[in-house]
């Protein structure tokens, strides 16, 4: 029983976290925060939590795969902001 709930707190703190960036992205567009510039922060959120780097990526994996996945996540933001621009024109 004690295992379960550990697992079920574990799924509701991730599912906080994602709600979290979506919220923060829902304040940056009702303050007037551009779609292009929001769509590039909750995408950066996502891929390059630095926090998740430091912690569970250094430790655990290769210097070298933890350096290449960082330099591939860099330009996704861009790509994605530049995908909104181009999609949210009429």
């Amino acid at each position: 029983m004690a295992g379960s709930a550990s697992r079920r707190d574990r799924r509701r703190g991730h599912a906080r976290w994602t709600r979290d960036r979506l919220f923060i992205g829902t304040v940056a567009l009702k303050s007037g925060g551009g779609v292009r510039q929001v769509v590039a922060y909750v995408v950066a959120w996502a891929l390059f939590a630095f926090q998740r780097v430091i912690l569970w990526e250094i430790p655990f994996m290769p210097a070298r795969f933890v350096s290449f996945r960082c330099a591939v996540s860099v330009p996704f933001p861009f790509v994605a902001a530049a995908l909104a621009m181009v999609l949210g024109k009429p």
